[in-house]
């Protein structure tokens, strides 16, 4: 059985003039491949450890429909940060550096904050999401103004070309920031996650990706999810592909949500497992699925999630939807069977 679901309906390429006439048809396609990945991200089935349509992996606190309920507060927050990137260039002439519209959009992202967790009841469903997407969403506004009259990619390489901008963008755009950022958490007694992780094991977390430009997202995510949405035919579900993606990030990410919950021996489990799933061709096979769900089991029972990962992602399905202008369908899992 397939079912397919997207959040609004297709929109057609346009000739764009006017780039002021066409910014509320551009945010309302944007709005919906945000929507489209974080959607995409939970509705992935089965995931090791994560929430998704069959059980709440590792989690207690939460199932998918949090997740939704999430997913429909933020959405119009991580629209607006969009926005701000795309009206910054006019301002830009002035000489105002790009660190200034990360300090808009975190301000924008501590209302999308707020507004998650009062849908949600008080519980941390999009938290680094709003981090990570936030800055992709902004640095992609202001890619798409420079741009304006060539949206859409148009080739494999000029595709690839596009999203590495946007992720250097999201790295000037922080840099400054962030640097200085860890520089005082390093010199702190650590009391968040983001501290901890950062003073037992070096890792500097999402920052960090931000600051190296996203390498796993650019080097490995991107070129996979890109070659799989190419050779897909319609006997393949979205979560088969989603999945093959996943487990990619999960075999090179050194996730920090993995190694708060599962120390740096539950980090290494994770990825040798994720490696050992892709050598059996991964969700593309009924004895890569098997194993995945088994992995599922042992991730619920030492309780660890690779929420990084998923984060990622998520971001990659959001990328892909945003350079190609087409909406990502997201699939019911029973389509695997």
């Amino acid at each position: 059985m397939r079912w397919s679901m997207t959040i609004s309906s297709r929109h057609k390429s346009e000739k764009h003039t006017d780039p002021y006439i066409n910014l509320k048809k551009e945010s309302e396609k944007i709005s919906a491949y945000i929507k489209n990945a974080l959607l995409g991200e939970v509705f992935t089935t089965p995931k090791p450890g994560l929430v998704d349509l069959w059980d709440n992996g590792a989690h207690r606190d939460m199932n998918w429909i949090t997740f939704r309920k999430s997913a429909d507060e933020i959405t119009p927050y991580l629209t607006a940060m969009y926005e701000e990137g795309y009206a910054f260039k006019e301002r830009n002439w002035s000489g105002e550096k790009l660190d200034t519209l990360f300090l808009e959009i975190r301000e924008t992202g501590r209302q999308a904050e707020r507004a998650m967790y009062n849908a949600t009841g008080g519980v941390n469903t999009h938290k680094g999401m709003l981090f990570s997407m936030g800055i992709i969403c902004a640095a992609l506004g202001y890619c798409r103004k420079k741009h304006f009259q060539n949206l859409k990619a148009d080739g494999q390489q000029k595709e690839l070309s596009m999203v590495w901008e946007v992720l250097d963008i999201a790295r000037y755009m922080t840099e400054d920031i962030l640097q200085k950022e860890l520089q005082d958490m390093e010199a702190q007694v650590p009391k968040t996650h983001g501290e901890r992780m950062l003073a037992r094991y070096g890792e500097r977390g999402i920052r960090g990706e931000v600051l190296d430009g996203f390498p796993v997202v650019r080097k490995t995510a991107y070129p996979e999810l890109m070659k799989l949405m190419k050779e897909a035919d319609k006997t393949v579900c979205q979560s088969q592909v989603n999945l093959q993606v996943l487990l990619k990030i999960m075999s090179e990410l050194r996730d920090t949500n993995v190694l708060n919950r599962g120390g740096e021996e539950g980090l290494l489990w994770i990825q040798k497992e994720s490696g050992a799933i892709l050598k059996m061709n991964g969700a593309f096979s009924e004895e890569g699925m098997k194993r995945l769900i088994q992995m599922n089991q042992e991730c619920i029972r030492k309780n660890v999630s690779s929420g990084g990962a998923a984060d990622q992602l998520a971001l990659t399905l959001f990328l892909w939807q945003a350079v190609n202008e087409k909406e990502i369908p997201v699939y019911c899992p029973v389509c695997i069977e």
